[in-house]
């Protein structure tokens, strides 16, 4: 038996078994990898993040640029913290590679990415405590002396809500 579903039930099923899809913009590497951190998305309450990474929509130059995720509570205030390790170098990246975080253990590094690869889902944000939503921040900082000078990327997370309330709005 064939099945056909409309569109609107095609895209439900898949924000319930891939989790709902935040992305910013299309970024300039000149505003977001050229020293710094950058505020990206804020999390509210708590939530399990199925992916998170950058994408490279236009070629990056050949600087020897570095990466990371960080995360920061603001409600209840928790010390920023690095959600990952540094990626390898960012040199020339092609249009449509990945810089993923892969999950697993705090601090493993960005993995870059040609074709695709599963992430480990992860827990994050803070619980509602006494009817007070937590808050939070994920950011991104280049982390290397050779920042971007051209091309542009957009920063995707999907997350499904672990709680009433719980979302992901793009900074940017």
């Amino acid at each position: 038996m064939t099945r056909h579903y409309g569109p609107s039930t095609r895209r439900r099923m898949g924000e319930l078994n891939g989790g709902i899809r935040v992305q910013t913009p299309t970024l300039l590497n000149t505003a977001v990898l050229a020293g710094g951190t950058t505020g990206i998305f804020t999390v509210n309450g708590r939530i399990l993040v199925k992916q998170l990474y950058i994408e490279a929509i236009t070629i990056f130059d050949a600087a020897a640029t570095t990466a990371l995720f960080r995360y920061q509570g603001t409600t209840p205030v928790i010390g920023i913290g690095n959600m990952t390790a540094a990626s390898g170098v960012l040199t020339s990246l092609p249009q449509g590679v990945k810089i993923k975080y892969l999950g697993g253990a705090v601090a493993t590094g960005l993995s870059i990415l040609v074709g695709e690869a599963c992430a480990i889902p992860h827990i994050l944000g803070t619980a509602t405590i006494a009817g007070v939503q937590g808050i939070g921040i994920i950011s991104l900082q280049e982390t290397s002396a050779a920042p971007q000078t051209s091309g542009t990327c957009q920063v995707v997370i999907d997350y499904l809500p672990m709680e009433p309330g719980s979302s992901v709005v793009s900074l940017l």
